[in-house]
C-alpha cells in the first residue's frame, strides 16, 4: 500500500482461538472492536543476535530466539465499551488465556496474532486530560498479514490445490439440499458452514440484554445494559426478552451453573427467536434447568471418607461435576497384549475397562472413571492392570470439554470403590469425585440432575434459537423440539456449545426443525446423543427434520446408567424421512450401535470417525458401529469406521436399505440383507 497516516486504524479482540495460524482461521472468529484507541504503538518480530568471536576473523552473528513484540495501546477509558471490557477480563492476574487480536489498517489490510494481556493500568492526570488505560499485550504467535484488496504484500503462503466441490448424491439432495458448499482438498473435507456462518444465523434485529452471573441483579428496575446487567438468563428471558432479542453473557471469570428457572424457562420455553452468546467462552455457562434451584450441601460420609453425601430434594438421574472436565476422546491405536477385563489408566485421568479384544488389540472398551484433565492431542496409557501396551486416544479439543458425568453405582460400597460414580438410597445422594478431591459443603459446580423437564424446550415453529459458548446440563432431554405441523421450520444453531448428562436424548428433535452445529458436542446422554425424528412418527416425504454438523462430537450415549437408558442408545441417529449431513464429525462410541439410521432416513457423512459400541451386552440390539434398517440410505465418504471385537464384518450391519461408500476404511461388508455399494 502507499504511505498513509494512521487515521482510521482499528483494534479488535476475540476470546476465540483460531484453528490454525492462517488468515482464514483468524477470519472465522468473532471480534469486538476496542473503542477510544488513541494509538497502538509499534509491534513486530525482532530476532535476538547471537554472536561468536573466533580467534581468527570478524565477529560472527547468528539469529537466536524471535520475539514478536508487544502492543501498548493508549485508550480513553470507557467501562461501557464492549472491547475494553473484554480486554479488562483478559488482563485479570488469574487469566492466562490467549486472545486473538485484529489490527485493521486504513486501506483494509489486516494483522492477526494472539496475545496474553499483562495488566491494564489506568492513568488519571490533570483536569484537562482524559482518564486513560495502557494495557500490555504480549504477542505469543507469528503475525499473520492479510493484504488489502488490490494492494499490499500478503504473508507468503503455498499455492493451494483447487478444492473440488462435492455435490450431494442426487437421492439425498432430493430430500435435503443445503445451501452451503462442500469440498475435498488434498484428502481433507470441508464445508462453508463454519463458526462465522453459524454466527450469521443468530437473530440480531432486536434488543441486546446483558447478564453478569456474578455481579448482576435481577429486577424490573434494572436496565439490563452492559453497565447494569441482570444476573440470570432464565429471569431475563421470562421477564424482559422479546422475540428477536440477544442476550450476552458477560464478565465471567470462571465456570458458572444456573439452576432451575434461573437457567431457562420451563416448557414451552422461550417462544421466539433469540441468540444466547457467551462473550468469554473459555469460561462456561452451565444451564441446569432440571435440577434443584439451590446449591447442594455436601458432607463427608462417615464410613467412606472418599465419598460425599447430600440430602436430596428430588430423585436424581445422574451427577454432573462441572469442576472436573476433559475433552472427549476417540481411540487412535488399539495397542497389543490386552485381555478382556483389563483396566487401563490414561493420561487424561480416565480409567477404561477392556470389553473386547482382537488378537490382543483393544476393540471394545467402556469408561470406569471419567477423564479429569484437559489433555490435548494424543492421550496415552499411564498404567494397566494387565500386560498390554500401545493403546492411544485422540482428544477432540475442537469441541467443548466434557464435564465429569458420573455413572450410577449399585450400592454405597460400590460407589466408594470407584471414583466418578454416584449412588442414591432414597434419602441421600452419594458422590465419589472423579478427580479424588475433597468436596466443599457448598460446591455449586456439582449438579444433581433430575427428571421432570427438558433443559431447553424449543416448541415454536419458525423460530431461530442460537447458542454460543453454552452448555446444557441434565434434564429429561437436553435441547428438545416437539412442535407439530410441517410449516415453517425452527432453526437450532449450536456454535461451540454442548449438551451433557441428560436422562433421555441430548438433542431430541420430534418436529421438522433444522439443526446446525459447529464444533458442538453431546456427551453421556442416557439414551441417544444426537437424535432426529419428524413430528408424525412415520415416513412422510418432506416432513422430517434435518441436520448439518461440522466438526461435532458424540461420546458415551447410554453408558452412564440413566433411568431411561434403553436397548438403542446411539451417538448419531435419525428416523422417518430425516436427513443429516456430518462433516468431519466424530462418534467416539456409544452403548449400542454408534451410528444408526432407520425408517427411510438419510445420512451423508464426509470425513470423520465412527467408533465401536461400548458394551457387549446381549440386551443391546447389536454391537455394530454402523447400522441401517427399514430402508434407510447413507453415503460414507472418507470415513474411518472402527470394527468391534468380532472383526471388520461386524463394523457394518445393513438390515435393509443401502450403504454407499467411497474412500472408507474398512471396506464395508454386511451380514444383513441390505445393499452395500461403492459410489
Amino acid at each position: 500500500m502507499a504511505s498513509t497516516t494512521a487515521a482510521g486504524t482499528g483494534l479488535a479482540i476475540s476470546a476465540g482461538a483460531p484453528a490454525g495460524q492462517t488468515a482464514a482461521a483468524y477470519g472465522a472468529l468473532s471480534y469486538t472492536e476496542i473503542g477510544n484507541v488513541e494509538s497502538i504503538g509499534g509491534f513486530g518480530a525482532a530476532t535476538e543476535v547471537v554472536t561468536f568471536q573466533p580467534l581468527k576473523g570478524p565477529l560472527q552473528k547468528y539469529k537466536g530466539p524471535t520475539n514478536y513484540g508487544s502492543l501498548t495501546p493508549t485508550i480513553a477509558l470507557d467501562d461501557a465499551d464492549a472491547g475494553q471490557a473484554l480486554l479488562a477480563i483478559a488482563a485479570a492476574p488469574t487469566n492466562s488465556a490467549l486472545y486473538a487480536i485484529r489490527v485493521t489498517k486504513p486501506d483494509g489490510s489486516l494483522r492477526y496474532f494472539q496475545v496474553r494481556v499483562f495488566g491494564m493500568p489506568e492513568t488519571i492526570g490533570a483536569a484537562n486530560t482524559m482518564i486513560t488505560a495502557a494495557p500490555v499485550l504480549e504477542i505469543n504467535t507469528v503475525i499473520v498479514k492479510v493484504s488489502a484488496a488490490g494492494g499490499g504484500t500478503p504473508t507468503p503462503t503455498p499455492t493451494p490445490t483447487p478444492s473440488p466441490t462435492l455435490t450431494a448424491p442426487s437421492t439425498f439432495a432430493a430430500r435435503y439440499s443445503p445451501s452451503q458448499t462442500f469440498a475435498l482438498n488434498n484428502g481433507t473435507y470441508s464445508t462453508s458452514f463454519d463458526g462465522t456462518a453459524a454466527r450469521a444465523m443468530a437473530p440480531s434485529a432486536g434488543t441486546t440484554w446483558y447478564v453478569d452471573p456474578t455481579a448482576g441483579t435481577d429486577g424490573t428496575g434494572v436496565a439490563g445494559t452492559r453497565a447494569a446487567p441482570y444476573k440470570n438468563l432464565g429471569w431475563t428471558l421470562t421477564n424482559k426478552a422479546q422475540p428477536g432479542d440477544t442476550v450476552r453473557i458477560i464478565n465471567m471469570t470462571g465456570d458458572v451453573v444456573m439452576r432451575s428457572s434461573n437457567a431457562w424457562p420451563a416448557a414451552p420455553g422461550f417462544a421466539g427467536s433469540v441468540a444466547i452468546i457467551n462473550e468469554t467462552p473459555q469460561y462456561r455457562l452451565l444451564l441446569a434447568a432440571a435440577s434443584s434451584g439451590t446449591v447442594n450441601n455436601w458432607s463427608q460420609n462417615a464410613t467412606y471418607p472418599q465419598v460425599y453425601q447430600n440430602a436430596r430434594s428430588a430423585v436424581p438421574t445422574t451427577v454432573v461435576d462441572g469442576a472436573v472436565k476433559a475433552y472427549a476422546y476417540r481411540k487412535l491405536a488399539s495397542g497389543s497384549g490386552y485381555a478382556v477385563n483389563d483396566t487401563v489408566t490414561l493420561s487424561n485421568g480416565a480409567i477404561i475397562k477392556v470389553l473386547g479384544v482382537s488378537s490382543g488389540a483393544i476393540r471394545v472398551w467402556s469408561v470406569v472413571t471419567p477423564a479429569s484433565s484437559l489433555v490435548t492431542g494424543t492421550v496415552t496409557q499411564t498404567a494397566t492392570s494387565g500386560s498390554g501396551s500401545g493403546v492411544t486416544f485422540q482428544s477432540q479439543s475442537n469441541a467443548p470439554a466434557m464435564f465429569a458425568t458420573a455413572a450410577k453405582a449399585a450400592s454405597l460400597a460400590a460407589c466408594a470403590a470407584t471414583r466418578g460414580t454416584w449412588f442414591d438410597d432414597g434419602t441421600n445422594t452419594y458422590y465419589n469425585p472423579a478427580d479424588g478431591r475433597a468436596v466443599a459443603a457448598s460446591s455449586p459446580l456439582i449438579v444433581l440432575c433430575a427428571n421432570g423437564r427438558d433443559g431447553v424446550p424449543i416448541n415454536t415453529a419458525g423460530v431461530t434459537q442460537y447458542f454460543e459458548g453454552i452448555d446444557v446440563i441434565g434434564g429429561t432431554g437436553g435441547i428438545v423440539s416437539t412442535y407439530t405441523g410441517n410449516g415453517a421450520r425452527a432453526q437450532i444453531v449450536l456454535n461451540g456449545s454442548s449438551v451433557q448428562g441428560t436422562n433421555s436424548n441430548g438433542l431430541g428433535i420430534v418436529s421438522n426443525a433444522q439443526v446446525y452445529g459447529y464444533r458442538a458436542g453431546i456427551y453421556n446422554a442416557g439414551q441417544d446423543n444426537w437424535n432426529w425424528h419428524n413430528n408424525g412418527g412415520t415416513s412422510v416425504t418432506g416432513a422430517g427434520s434435518t441436520g448439518l454438523l461440522n466438526e461435532c462430537v458424540g461420546f458415551g450415549a447410554g453408558t452412564i446408567g440413566g433411568t431411561l437408558a434403553s436397548t438403542s442408545d446411539n451417538d448419531f441417529t435419525a428416523h422417518e424421512d430425516c436427513a443429516v449431513v456430518l462433516v468431519n464429525c466424530v462418534a467416539c462410541g456409544s452403548d449400542d450401535r454408534t451410528v444408526a439410521f432407520i425408517d427411510t432416513s438419510y445420512l451423508w457423512m464426509l470425513g470423520g470417525f465412527i467408533g465401536t459400541s461400548k458394551t457387549a451386552a446381549t440386551s443391546q440390539i447389536t454391537s455394530s458401529s454402523v447400522d441401517l434398517s427399514n430402508q434407510a440410505i447413507i453415503w460414507l465418504d472418507g470415513v474411518t469406521v472402527e470394527a468391534p471385537a468380532g472383526g471388520d464384518a461386524e463394523a457394518y450391519r445393513i438390515n435393509s436399505g443401502t450403504l454407499n461408500y467411497r474412500n472408507v476404511t474398512p471396506v464395508p461388508t454386511t451380514t444383513g440383507a441390505g445393499t452395500v455399494a461403492s459410489y
